[in-house]
C-alpha cells in the first residue's frame, strides 16, 4: 500500500493520499471528509510522505518495546484495517505494563470521530496507574510527622520540617514511593529533603 502511495504521487495523482487515508481510516474516508480538509490533505502530500519515509525508516523491535517500563494504553479501532488492529495487537504483546482497549466503529482517526470514548479510556487509565502508584500497600511511605521514620541510610527528618496544611501524596522520582508533603520538598540523594536544607551530607541530619 505504501509503494503504490508513493509511486502514485510520482506518477502525477494529486490526490494519491485518498488511498493512503482511506486504507486507515476505511472506505470513503476521504470523500466524506469537507473540501476545505481535502484540499489540505492533497496540498501537503510530499509533507505526509517524507513522514511516512521516516517512520519507516526507524526499527522498532521486539526487544526494543520490551525496555518500556510506563504503564501504557494501546487504544485501536474495531473498523480499522485488519492489518493495523494485529499492529496494535503486537505492541500490547511486546510492552511489558501495556494493556489493550478496542473502540467498536473507530478507525484510525478516533481522536475526531469518537473524541469522548478516546477521551474516557485515557482517562481511566491515568486514573487506574495514579491509584496503584500511591497505594496505602507500600510499606516504604515517606511521612513527615513520623519522625523517626528512615528517608534515607544516613537521614531522619526533623521536627523543624513537619508536614504542612496543603500537603498532598506524590511519587518521589528517586525511590519512586509515595511522599506526604508538599511541592516545596524535593527528593535528594534517595532521600526526602527540602529545597536548599537538609541532605543527606548535610550537617543538620539527626
Amino acid at each position: 500500500m505504501t509503494e503504490a502511495y508513493f509511486a502514485a504521487y510520482e506518477n502525477g495523482d494529486a490526490e494519491a493520499i485518498a488511498a493512503m487515508i482511506d486504507f486507515y481510516g476505511g472506505a470513503d474516508t476521504f470523500a466524506s471528509w469537507p473540501p476545505r480538509v481535502r484540499a489540505y490533505a492533497v496540498q501537503t502530500t510530499a509533507v505526509n510522505i517524507l513522514d511516512w519515509a521516516s517512520a519507516y525508516s526507524f526499527p522498532l523491535s521486539a526487544a526494543a518495546l520490551a525496555t518500556i517500563e510506563i504503564p501504557t494504553l494501546v487504544l485501536r479501532g474495531g473498523a480499522s484495517h485488519p492489518a493495523m488492529q494485529r499492529v496494535n495487537g503486537l505492541l500490547f504483546e511486546c510492552i511489558n505494563r501495556a494493556s489493550l482497549a478496542t473502540i467498536e466503529g473507530a478507525a484510525h482517526f478516533m481522536i475526531a470521530t469518537h473524541a469522548g470514548e478516546v477521551g474516557r479510556l485515557m482517562g481511566e487509565h491515568v486514573d487506574d496507574v495514579e491509584s496503584r502508584s500511591i497505594s496505602p500497600a507500600h510499606l516504604n511511605f515517606c511521612d513527615r510527622n513520623q519522625l523517626e521514620e528512615i528517608m534515607a541510610p544516613t537521614q531522619k527528618i526533623r521536627p523543624a520540617f513537619h508536614s504542612r496544611s496543603n500537603r498532598q501524596l506524590f511519587l518521589c522520582p528517586i525511590t519512586n514511593y509515595p511522599c506526604e508533603g508538599d511541592l516545596s520538598y524535593l527528593c535528594e540523594d534517595y532521600g526526602c529533603a527540602r529545597k536548599g536544607g537538609l541532605s543527606p551530607s548535610s550537617n543538620e541530619n539527626s
